[in-house]
């Protein structure tokens, strides 16, 4: 409730920029500042000004994205075990790393990944604002404060390119990150269950689900924030692109299909095709991912 407090604000909440208080002036201390201040989290959009909320429209999108990582999952079909969930707080665009194990190296490895997808797609974006929890991979264990590993912090000062913004307890629940978690969940082990497929194929399955709920509209997100302006998937939101739903999706992910064996003559008495399932749509491809059931090998079909 001090001038110190308001000067700060905006480190802490989203939407917020920097606010000019003199010191000793308490003009700005009202009961919504000082629960906001407290929790540290955003303000309820009913509790905002509407100067704080055209702010937000000047801010691009793709530059502020929540973060959360997944459980440890069976040890996937290529070798992973952990999911890096990125979601871009404006339109809920989902974008999914996958990780060997819960360590920093393999987290500043998904941050290179999501990195490179911003800058082809959002050059204007820049700085990212990552926003997540307490988790091991990128604060110090033990601390209260924001301080990053060592390794993160060397690349973070190297990229120039993002700013993380840990969650105090008991608020990241807010973050969309955890909506999103529960959603690809249940997508994920919905395509697996179609298509009889076994906890080793999550990675597959996974990414069918980020394209499935990408392809979607998100639940009250228009844009521009208008009422009247119509619904559009994420990608198109994010993005600008309309995606091609009858050229993204021949089949479902999970579907059966049969993969043509081009290797060998046709007199040789070899099968001419091999078993595999569909995972989905390429990322940033005119293409289509599969896997062969035996052998296991990822396939790029064009």
């Amino acid at each position: 409730t001090n001038p110190l407090v308001l000067r700060s604000l905006h480190l802490v909440l989203n939407g917020v920029d920097k606010l000019d208080v003199p010191p000793g002036d308490r003009a700005l201390v009202d009961e919504a500042w000082q629960e906001a201040a407290m929790r540290r989290s955003a303000l309820p959009r009913h509790k905002r000004s509407k100067e704080s909320l055209a702010r937000d429209k000047l801010i691009p999108p793709g530059r502020r994205w929540g973060m959360d990582l997944t459980c440890r999952m069976p040890l996937s079909v290529d070798g992973k075990r952990y999911g890096m969930l990125f979601v871009e707080k404006r339109t809920l665009f989902v974008f999914i790393c996958y990780l060997v194990d819960k360590t920093t190296s393999s987290f500043v490895h998904a941050l290179r990944e999501l990195v490179v997808f911003v800058r082809a797609h959002l050059p204007e974006a820049f700085p990212i604002e990552l926003h997540g929890d307490s988790d091991r991979a990128w604060t110090v264990t033990g601390r209260g404060d924001d301080t990053p590993p060592a390794e993160l912090a060397e690349y973070m000062a190297n990229e120039n390119a993002m700013v993380m913004r840990r969650s105090a307890s008991g608020v990241h629940g807010r973050c969309p990150a955890e909506s999103a978690m529960g959603k690809v969940f249940m997508q994920t082990f919905a395509n697996q269950l179609r298509g009889l497929l076994g906890p080793p194929t999550w990675t597959d399955m996974m990414r069918g689900a980020a394209n499935q709920i990408n392809d979607q509209p998100a639940h009250g997100r228009r844009p521009d924030n208008s009422k009247r302006a119509p619904l559009v998937p994420r990608s198109e939101h994010l993005l600008g692109e309309r995606p091609d739903a009858s050229a993204r999706w021949p089949g479902r992910p999970g579907q059966q299909v049969y993969i043509l064996n081009e290797d060998g003559k046709a007199s040789a008495g070899r099968p001419r095709s091999r078993e595999g399932y569909f995972v989905g749509p390429a990322r940033g491809l005119a293409a289509w991912h599969a896997r062969e059931i035996t052998g296991g090998r990822n396939l790029v079909a064009t």
